[in-house]
């Protein structure tokens, strides 16, 4: 059946009342996709598929399209084999799978090859249709800002747009702000973020003035804007001057990122260029965004659909089909209100406005609820496939109740009937026909092989890129080049980067750096050093000197910070560490304990080559960018075990070294706190023994006072019984009466002696305990003085070594990636020297 004949676009047959599939194809109007459509259907209902035959029709009918791939489906569209043979299919089919079926790759691309040879013929089409298809339109596949792919130019709408439509330098300048901040990751509301404000006010202001502008001249503008006031604000008041140091240091590390630089690389996005070729040939272009991290995805959308927005802006009125728009899975990116994401604007402007520009969009999604109402009340026609929630099935019944009503059905029959959809069934809902059918939709002729990998989409780029062209709006400034229009069969792997021979190793160079995935962090470090310091210093000839080149080389880095700090030992240090590991093909061998410790300073890395130079390739095994991640938590355990440091300590002393101090030196200086501690205790000792000598010195002396006065009245007590004595004779002989009395005293005078005799003896047994006494203290001070010594000479000897380590929680990695290393190299009559090239400066 010849459906190219037929008017409208080929996409299926209706299915009957019983759900059979009839002979009456659905050819759908082309004229009605100005008016868009949406694609509905839970996972696995077909809606890609559907999605890509339409495009297939659209390219039949020489109408160009615009694919935005998120997540790898829409590049099948290159798939195509007229031959529909066995060899055609056996690089694409899943080998994994047909393992696992027990199947070899040659088998499982016969039987892929034979399901669609009979899948197309039973919906009426052949070799001839794919044949013509191919040589009908040019299909390319862009890998935005991958550089080992095919990259597109983004930053190009840096430079001002051409023309003098104020509208469109504002509706510029707010996507730009909008695609900026959120990359960077600052949430800002185009009417009342301070932050958006003035990003958009210093745009338009560069543009007005200079024409062009940059990223680190914005930056340098955001802390020295060059406009006074904002508004009736003056500057300061509007947004002061330390907050938009911050909002600098934010859009700094954006552009800091090795990956940034890889958004100005590749062809301009030349609307015009994308659609149809010089000569006049209509394309197929799928921008290819799996690979691509979240912030980066919506920032490339953002600034995509605005450059789409002001092409369909400058395109005259039609009733026909210009070209068409296919964004598989919009989830996210038109989501309905609060939610206010930069790609919405933009689309909802080209749902708006695309009708009377002859531009038809088509949204793809899972479910109803993920669009904003205005898009949904801007689309002409759904086709809805297998739905599973209530909430999508009442959200759908909503929107077609009119037309269900009017065709003279049940909204509750078309309900359930939408909830039994099979695969590839779909429910049309074509408002300006304002028809309801049911229709299977027709076999693909692109081979739906699944979400293509990056590896896989880099075999679909062509082999090597031709004459470069002007594209207006670019300041002076020339694209890269743009490939010659190719059939599907002529695209094949990437081209490499040009090789030179090693200079006497026969090992390939590259003239320049390897293309990377823009996920793996990169950077570069400068040669600090010249050619000829570096051949004196190595001892070579001037002639030597001569044979000079710079080559880089690829490394694994690491720079980390760690921090050590144990209180007690009054240890506080911060350490960064910068390891090295060689390059190598085995991953095995890309271990950081294989590497080295080397003398990097984290400022000298650099986002681009600072010089011309030759570059090593780029071993395979560290181009894999999840490989990164993990290299990156191994370095952090890797410091952490390496991380370490000794000090001597005294318990008793209650000293520690200090983190550069030599055992030697904290010896000495335990000795010299010894010293100190022994002197003070032999003060102490001494002063209390010479306390305890003076207490006896002084019992002594109050002893012998009192020896004294008790000889003294001994010698009384003697003369005063001599006296007595001699009374009593005398009385005996006088005075016969008298007699008792005088013996009487006589004997107490004799007592009295008799005590006086006691005490002068027990003064000067005193006396001689005292000294005895004095004499032991006075001997005891040599064996105190040497015990007090030995106890402080001993201290010495109890000296240990403590080991301080870093916490995990106290390690940053602050890099870890691709660093390219450069050294110079030299011929020499023994062969060929490398010195090092870069040398940290201080």
């Amino acid at each position: 059946m010849d459906t190219v004949g037929y008017e409208g676009l080929y996409l299926g047959r209706i299915v009957d009342a019983e759900g059979q599939v009839t002979g009456t194809p659905v050819l759908y109007p082309s004229r009605h996709l100005r008016t868009h459509a949406l694609l509905l259907g839970a996972t696995g209902s077909g809606k890609t598929g559907l999605g890509l035959v339409m495009v297939e029709e659209c390219l039949r009918k020489r109408i160009p399209a615009l694919l935005l791939d998120v997540k790898g489906d829409l590049s099948n569209l290159l798939l195509t084999f007229p031959e529909l043979d066995a060899a055609s299919f056996a690089p694409w089919v899943d080998a994994d799978a047909a393992e696992r079926e027990g199947k070899s790759v040659s088998e499982a691309a016969e039987e892929a090859a034979t399901l669609w040879r009979r899948g197309l013929e039973k919906w009426g089409l052949g070799s001839q249709d794919l044949q013509a298809l191919r040589q009908g339109a040019a299909l390319q596949i862009y890998t935005p800002g991958l550089r080992s792919g095919r990259p597109i130019n983004i930053l190009m709408r840096f430079d001002s747009p051409s023309g003098d439509d104020p509208d469109e330098s504002a509706a510029r300048a707010q996507s730009l702000t909008s695609a900026l901040l959120s990359l960077a990751g600052v949430e800002a509301d185009p009417l009342h973020s301070r932050e958006h404000i003035l990003l958009t006010t210093l745009i338009r202001h560069n543009w007005e003035t200079r024409g062009t502008l940059d990223v680190p001249l914005l930056i340098q503008q955001i802390q020295q804007p060059p406009v006074d006031h904002i508004g009736v604000f003056d500057i300061e008041s509007f947004f002061p001057q330390k907050e938009r140091f911050e909002l600098a240091l934010q859009l700094n590390s954006l552009i800091a990122a090795p990956g940034f630089a890889s958004w100005r690389e590749g062809e301009p996005l030349d609307i015009d260029h994308l659609l149809f070729t010089d000569e006049g040939q209509p394309r197929a272009t799928i921008f290819y965004l799996a690979h691509l991290p979240e912030e980066q995805r919506r920032f490339f959308l953002t600034l995509f659909l605005e450059e789409l927005h002001a092409w369909v802006r400058r395109q005259p009125g039609t009733r026909a089909l210009r070209a068409m728009l296919f964004f598989d899975e919009v989830y996210g990116y038109l989501p309905p209100h609060p939610y206010n994401p930069p790609t919405k604007t933009p689309l909802l402007s080209l749902v708006k406005q695309g009708r009377s520009a002859g531009f038809g969009v088509v949204l793809s999604t899972q479910n109803p609820a993920d669009l904003d109402y205005k898009g949904l009340g801007n689309i002409g026609t759904w086709f809805v496939g297998a739905l599973r929630t209530e909430r999508d099935k009442q959200r759908v019944m909503e929107g077609m109740e009119g037309t269900i009503v009017s065709s003279g059905q049940k909204v509750s029959d078309i309900e359930a009937a939408i909830g039994r959809l099979r695969s590839r069934v779909f429910l049309l809902h074509d408002a300006r026909e304002g028809t309801l059918e049911f229709f299977h939709s027709r076999w693909a002729m692109s081979y739906l092989r699944g979400p293509l990998t990056t590896a896989e989409v880099r075999k679909l780029i062509p082999e090597a890129p031709v004459k470069s062209r002007p594209v207006t709006g670019l300041t002076g400034r020339i694209a890269q080049p743009s490939p010659t229009p190719r059939t599907v069969a002529a695209v094949v792997a990437a081209s490499a980067p040009t090789r030179t021979p090693s200079q006497g190793t026969g090992e390939s160079v590259l003239r320049q750096p390897p293309a990377v995935d823009p996920a793996i962090p990169q950077a570069f470090l400068p040669a600090t050093i010249t050619a000829n310091w570096a051949a004196r210093n190595a001892g070579l000839s001037a002639t030597d000197a001569q044979s000079a080149r710079l080559l880089y080389r690829p490394y694994l880095l690491g720079i980390g910070i760690a921090r050590i700090y144990n209180q007690r030992a009054g240890v506080s240090l911060t350490d960064e560490q910068a390891w090295r590991v060689p390059p190598s093909s085995e991953r095995w061998a890309l271990r950081w304990d294989q590497g080295e410790q080397v003398d990097v300073s984290s400022k000298d890395l650099l986002p681009r080559p600072p010089a011309e130079a030759f570059y090593e390739p780029l071993p395979r095994a560290m181009a894999r960018k999840s490989d990164y991640p993990k290299w990156e938590s191994a370095l952090k355990t890797h410091i952490y075990h390496q991380t370490q440091i000794t000090i001597w300590a005294s318990r008793k002393l209650k000293l520690y070294s200090k983190p550069d101090e030599s055992k030697r030196a904290f010896l000495d200086r335990c000795a010299r706190e010894i010293e100190r501690r022994k002197k003070a205790d032999l003060d102490k000792a001494r002063a209390k023994l010479e306390s305890q000598i003076e207490r006896l010195e002084t019992k002594i002396r109050k002893e012998e006072l009192e020896l004294e006065r008790d000889e003294d009245r001994l010698q009384a007590r003697r003369r005063e019984e001599i006296a007595s004595g001699a009374e009593s004779v005398l009385s005996m002989l006088t005075r016969r009466r008298l007699r008792s009395r005088a013996l009487s005293q006589t004997t107490r005078q004799r007592r009295y002696v008799k005590d006086a005799k006691a005490e002068v003896e027990e003064s000067v047994e005193a006396i001689k305990m005292y000294e005895e006494q004095l004499e032991e203290l006075r001997a005891s001070w040599e064996g105190i003085e040497q015990q007090i010594a030995s106890e402080w000479n001993a201290v010495l000897d109890e000296i240990q070594e403590i080991i301080i380590k870093a916490k995990r929680t106290d390690i940053d990695v602050r890099f870890c990636g691709l660093v390219w290393f450069p050294f110079w190299e030299f011929t020499t009559g023994d062969g060929v020297r490398r010195i090092a090239a870069y040398v940290p400066q201080s």
